[in-house]
């Protein structure tokens, strides 16, 4: 009877955490800066785009996530910095996004992404300094 007890308590916990845990959201929900233009990313700058998607599916997977579910890719073509991104998005997102040191990284001048946790769920925005007044962002979402 004990041990049928213990099942049916984890059961309901489980049911509890499951039923707490937000929807996810899809990628289209997240918005883009002002100055970053959504566009098709062809020829040379696929390059630059799979190599920061590489180190962001390696990064997610290190924290324990899932490998990205939905991605989105801009240009930012009026010479914006990081900072004025990574600003967008700390105000952009609604209180349920919660910064993720584990998938954030500021180090090198040129690369730079940082993440935010929702549930189970991450979304990181990555920023590559491509050439001048020519830099890329990817943002990838993972699923819950």
């Amino acid at each position: 009877m004990q041990r049928l007890t213990r099942i049916v308590s984890l059961i309901v916990i489980s049911l509890i955490f499951t039923a707490c845990s937000p929807a996810p959201v899809k990628i289209a929900s997240i918005p883009l800066p002002p100055q970053v233009n959504e566009e098709l990313l062809e020829g040379a700058y696929e390059v630059a785009v799979d190599n920061a998607g590489s180190t962001i599916i390696q990064a997610l997977k290190d924290a324990g996530y899932a490998v990205p579910s939905e991605e989105r890719y801009g240009i930012v073509r009026d010479g914006t910095a990081w900072e004025p991104i990574l600003a967008f998005y700390k105000s952009s997102l609604d209180s349920s996004w919660q910064p993720d040191a584990r998938i954030t990284y500021t180090s090198v001048q040129h690369y730079a992404y940082a993440g935010w946790k929702r549930g189970r769920q991450a979304l990181v925005v990555n920023y590559v300094e491509w050439q001048p007044d020519f830099n890329i962002v990817v943002i990838m979402l993972t699923e819950n």
